[in-house]
């Protein structure tokens, strides 16, 4: 026996069981909510796509000619395909018991009915990779499919993550002059009506 076959045959039983034998370690991709609880854990990514930006602003100068002026940072895009077997008969079996084995994945339905929570909310998420973490994401897209080449069973998601950036208050310091101030309200005005004849006759050419 080659160690090619006995690989085969370890992924074969790894399956089979739901124990990861080549890779017992748990997955490095998930996707967080705000609070650090996990939401998404893929069987595995077979894809990642990172996207990131920079305008560059130019302006007119003499006998017209451009020039470059600044680079704006564009929200950056993150495109992942994530594979979701769900779980296997044996580990249906142990879960129905109270019982844990090997890789706990996600059951096919609710990983379908997170992405329909996340497509419409407006809570912002974070993908861990195994290299890097990308915070303040939202999802704005993604499809499924099922192909017989890839297992008539898993389906494979493609999921659109963007860049969400937050709007900083802001802050405002000292006035220079008190024109300047913001207005404060100090109250309701009440107006005072005045009971006719108690003001003096008017005097002068203009009165009649």
């Amino acid at each position: 026996m080659n160690v090619t076959t006995l690989l085969a045959g370890l992924a074969e039983l790894g399956d089979l069981t739901g124990v990861d034998i080549l890779n017992p370690a748990a997955s490095d991709w998930m996707v967080l909510a705000g609070d650090g609880s996990k939401v998404i854990v893929p069987d595995t990514v077979p894809r990642f796509e990172f996207r990131g930006d920079y305008r560059v602003s130019n302006y007119p100068v003499e006998q017209g000619a451009f020039a470059s002026y600044n680079k704006v940072a564009e929200p950056f895009e993150i495109r992942m395909t994530m594979v979701c077997g769900g779980l296997n008969f044996v580990q249906s079996a142990t879960a129905a018991l109270g019982l844990t084995l090997g890789q706990q994945y996600m059951q096919k339905g609710d990983f379908l009915s997170t992405l329909d929570y996340m497509l419409s909310s407006t809570d912002l998420f974070t993908v861990v990779t195994p290299d890097i973490t990308y915070k303040s994401l939202t999802l704005d897209h993604y499809d499924y499919r099922r192909e017989a080449t890839g297992g008539a069973t898993m389906l494979t998601v493609e999921a659109w993550f963007k860049q969400v950036r937050e709007a900083t208050p802001a802050q405002y310091g000292n006035p220079k002059s008190p024109s300047a101030a913001t207005p404060v309200n100090s109250g309701t005005v009440q107006a005072t009506t005045f009971p006719l004849g108690t003001f003096p006759a008017p005097t002068g050419p203009f009165a009649s």
